[in-house]
């Protein structure tokens, strides 16, 4: 079936009607399993094992149309993940969902796990920024309009002096100043 035509069908235990439906997750929740590094036969799997039954990688194969060596890469890491255990069932090996509650415990721990790699990044770059001095050697700019203007341009310019350990001397030009 296509990705869009799958749907979850509930029927009873005993119903003669095949339980062929795959079980559609939302397209958040995909997008979430992809940027957590889900592959996509994982979210297959991931998807067939939620339709609630054990199932053996050559009923996966079946199902899915994959091969039983790529869905047996895919289980192990999902296993390793302990979101899917490995059963032995009447001789065979069954896989199924560990648990919902291990769903919503891997995802926890894989929150906290990027929370903690973006505050090490932050933390980096606030580091990193603290120790460059942009544009030191600039001088500041401020603009004075005005008679006012002058008087604090010139305040500003005494003050500068004082901080600077200089004194300024004002020297009287013999032309006069217009004013625009």
């Amino acid at each position: 079936m296509g990705k869009g035509n799958d749907k979850l069908l509930l029927l009873p235990r005993n119903s003669s009607k095949i339980r062929n439906c795959m079980v559609n997750l939302p397209i958040s929740i995909e997008n979430y399993l992809q940027e957590a590094g889900f592959t996509p036969t994982e979210m297959l799997i991931l998807k067939r094992l939620l339709e609630g039954q054990a199932v053996t990688l050559r009923e996966l194969a079946a199902k899915t149309g994959k091969s039983t060596g790529v869905l047996d890469q895919a289980t192990k890491k999902l296993i390793d993940r302990k979101i899917v255990t490995k059963e032995n069932i009447n001789d065979s090996s069954k896989y199924a969902i560990s648990s919902l509650e291990a769903i919503n415990k891997w995802m926890k721990d894989d929150m906290e796990h990027r929370h903690a790699v973006l505050d090490r990044k932050k933390q980096d770059f606030e580091a990193f920024i603290s120790t460059v001095k942009h544009e030191s050697s600039r001088p500041d700019m401020e603009y004075f309009e005005g008679l006012s203007g002058i008087e604090q341009a010139f305040s500003k310019l005494l003050a500068m002096g004082k901080r600077n350990g200089c004194t300024l001397f004002l020297r009287p030009c013999a032309r006069k100043m217009t004013l625009l």
